[in-house]
């Protein structure tokens, strides 16, 4: 799983196309392994209040699991947004 993180007032066009282009980079020099299987692009990540991007939520709604306690992210709205586009 991919998500990439858009810029909160506008999507910056020139952004997201460096982060695709790191994608096929890694693909052309790893190879078909480093392919992700789908690009997810969100306004927001889940992040704690010190800015540190919470895996673990990120790897339970990839996995299908509940995403435990989400109060502590200083962003919990977020969580909800990635559900529904997984």
């Amino acid at each position: 799983m991919r998500i990439i993180r858009t810029e909160k007032q506008k999507d910056n066009f020139a952004k997201y196309l460096y982060d695709i282009s790191k994608i096929i980079i890694a693909v052309m020099v790893i190879g078909p392994i480093a392919k992700p299987g789908r690009v997810w692009i969100v306004q927001d990540m889940p992040k704690t209040r010190s800015g540190k991007i919470m895996r673990r939520v990120l790897g339970a709604i990839a996995t299908g699991q509940d995403t435990g306690d989400v109060t502590t992210l200083a962003n919990p709205q977020i969580v909800e947004e990635i559900k529904k586009l997984y």
